[in-house]
C-alpha cells in the first residue's frame, strides 16, 4: 500500500491525513474516507482497524483517505458536531483528488467515527456507501440512515461489551431491513484480536458497492 502524509485546507486550519491507495494506480478508482474512534480515548488515524480498512482498500484498488479529528473541546458532543463537519469536508475533498472518481466515493467509521458519520448523514449526498463499525445504538436511532439512498453496511463484535449487538442489531431491522448488517464472532469492541476480519468485512463490502 502507498502511503502520503497531506494536509487538506479547512477553513483557517488544515486536516492532517493519510492518502492511501494500491501501489499499481489506474485511475479513476473508487475513493473512501475512514473515520477514527473517540480522540480523547486515544482513537487516531493509526488505529490498526481504521489502518487494516485502508489497507485492505487498497489490495482492492481503491484509493483512502484515513485522518485525525481536530480536538478543539474536551466535550464528545462538541467533537461530534466538529468530527461531522471533516467527514463532510473530507469526503468531498477526496472526490476532487485526480485519481478518484467523484461519483464512486464511500465513508467508512468505527465508534465515534461511526456516530459523527451518523450524525451528518443528510449532507453526504454524495457519498455512494456507508461502512459503520460498532456504531453506538443511540446515534443509529437518531439519525436517518433508515431513510438513505445509499448502500449501507453495520459490523458489531458478538463479544462487544460497550455497544449491545442483539440492541444494535433490533434497531437496525426495524429502520430498514436492506441495511447489511454483520457480525465478527468473540469480536470486543475495540476487535483486539479480529481487526484483520472487520477490516476485510468492510473493505470488502465498500468494494462491492463502488466498483461495480
Amino acid at each position: 500500500m502507498r502511503q502520503t502524509r497531506i494536509e487538506i485546507g479547512f477553513g483557517e486550519a488544515a486536516i492532517d491525513g493519510i492518502m492511501c491507495g494500491p501501489e499499481n494506480m489506474r485511475p479513476p478508482m473508487a475513493g473512501v474516507v475512514v473515520a477514527h474512534p473517540h480522540p480523547l480515548l486515544g482513537g487516531n488515524a493509526d488505529h490498526p482497524v481504521v489502518y487494516g480498512i485502508c489497507r485492505e482498500l487498497a489490495e482492492l484498488g481503491i484509493m483512502s483517505l484515513r485522518f485525525n479529528f481536530t480536538v478543539s473541546t474536551q466535550e464528545t458532543e462538541g467533537l461530534l458536531t466538529s468530527a461531522a463537519r471533516e467527514i463532510v469536508h473530507t469526503t468531498k475533498a477526496i472526490g476532487e483528488w485526480d485519481l478518484v472518481s467523484s461519483k464512486r466515493i464511500g465513508v467508512a467509521g468505527f465508534s465515534f467515527g461511526a456516530a459523527s458519520i451518523l450524525r451528518t448523514l443528510p449532507e453526504l449526498d454524495h457519498v455512494a456507501a456507508i461502512s459503520l463499525v460498532a456504531p453506538p445504538v443511540n446515534a443509529v436511532t437518531r439519525s436517518v440512515i433508515g431513510d438513505c439512498d445509499q448502500a449501507r453496511q453495520i459490523i458489531i463484535g458478538t463479544a462487544d461489551k460497550l455497544v449491545n449487538p442483539s440492541e444494535l442489531e433490533d434497531v437496525v431491522r426495524q429502520l430498514d431491513d436492506e441495511i447489511r448488517y454483520e457480525t465478527i464472532s468473540d469480536a470486543d469492541h475495540n476487535f483486539s484480536y479480529t481487526s484483520d476480519q472487520v477490516a476485510k468485512a468492510s473493505a470488502k463490502f465498500l468494494a462491492q458497492q463502488l466498483t461495480r
